[in-house]
């Protein structure tokens, strides 16, 4: 079972289960979006990786607000120069 701790493996197999899951929609409708994340994540990274749908989930919101972070202070510097 995988610690509490994301590696970057992890979290690049998240983003990638998500991004396979959500821009396809048969997918999409089976089972739930985050069931079918966990599926493709499983996929990608071994059955035994211990991570439940709500740890997915939950990781996945703040790789998502760090992204939205980097992006506004991105366009800030961009729009100084």
């Amino acid at each position: 079972m995988a610690s509490s701790s994301w590696t970057d493996v992890e979290d690049i197999a998240l983003v990638e289960a998500w991004e396979e899951v959500y821009t396809d929609p048969p997918r999409r409708g089976h089972g739930g979006l985050w069931v079918r994340v966990q599926q493709y994540f499983a996929q990608l990274h071994g059955p035994d990786h211990g991570r439940v749908v709500d740890a997915l989930s939950s990781r996945f919101r703040v790789i998502r607000l760090d992204c939205e972070t980097f992006e506004r202070y991105y366009k800030a510097v961009e729009d100084s120069s």
